[in-house]
């Protein structure tokens, strides 16, 4: 136990000058582990803190690895919101399990996101913890992203309150190619049909699904 703790002295004390990608800091959270103690937390916030850019983000990540991810979302709250913080954000709530936030973060950033994967990772996880609404508003982003993602019409398709919108929706995921779509076919199918048979002026090509 000495060993240790004098390894953890001498290499936080060579760490205090090197970034956060550094092998010296690599080795140091390696030492402390996923449950670092709260003075570890302390000295990796306050590395967080005097940082800028990029190199604050990765602090905050590694803080959030060794058991800080509280105080790392606090920090993340007053930078403004960009791929990388939003990202790091998912990251925190999503292993919190705080999926009501994540679905909070969804409805305030996507709007400005032009990263397709930032985009499709927040849907996901909003559309598989039942946050609805932030899931819709998520894929229809990344639909202006990648208007034939299949997932984003799937998912807008089964979950539009409006029969004329989910029958706009399935209309054009089932013209994708075969190999794009996912899911079954044939029950698919026949939910565009019920739609386009609840739409009145498009009653006669639902007869046709």
């Amino acid at each position: 136990v000495n060993q240790r703790l004098d390894a953890v002295r001498v290499y936080q004390r060579l760490a205090a000058t090197r970034g956060p990608r550094d092998a010296m800091v690599r080795r140091l959270l390696h030492l402390w582990g996923p449950r670092a103690s709260p003075a570890a937390r302390r000295w990796l916030a306050d590395r967080a803190s005097a940082a800028k850019g990029s190199d604050r983000i990765q602090w905050l990540r590694h803080l959030f690895w060794a058991g800080g991810g509280e105080a790392a979302l606090a920090a993340l709250a007053k930078i403004r919101p960009a791929v990388a913080t939003v990202n790091l954000q998912l990251d925190i709530l999503t292993k919190l399990r705080r999926y009501a936030d994540v679905g909070g973060l969804s409805e305030r950033v996507v709007d400005a996101l032009s990263s397709r994967q930032t985009v499709r990772r927040l849907a996901a996880v909003c559309a598989a913890n039942g946050k609805t609404k932030p899931a819709q508003r998520a894929y229809r982003r990344l639909l202006q992203l990648v208007p034939s993602d299949p997932l984003a019409l799937r998912y807008l398709a089964q979950t539009a309150r409006s029969k004329s919108v989910q029958a706009s929706y399935w209309g054009t995921y089932l013209a994708l190619p075969r190999q794009q779509r996912r899911g079954g076919s044939w029950r698919d199918r026949v939910a565009y049909g019920e739609a386009l048979l609840s739409d009145g002026t498009r009653r006669q090509e639902g007869e046709q699904q």
